[in-house]
């Protein structure tokens, strides 16, 4: 990310379990977990994204 992006700075709570899993995920993909979260996240968006595109255009067929 370049040095003129914004963020957003917060905490939040996860069950132990869950922050286990993504301490773990880290370290498999050599991220940091702020990192890792942010890669999930991300492919998250992109995958919902592209299902309501297409939920979007099955609606007009």
């Amino acid at each position: 990310m370049n040095s003129q992006t914004e963020f957003y700075r917060s905490q939040y709570r996860l069950p132990i379990p869950i922050a286990n899993w993504l301490k773990m995920e880290a370290s498999a993909n050599f991220r940091s977990v702020n990192a890792e979260l942010i890669a999930i996240l991300h492919e998250a968006m992109q995958r919902r994204s592209t299902s309501k595109v297409t939920t979007d255009t099955e609606h007009l067929a």
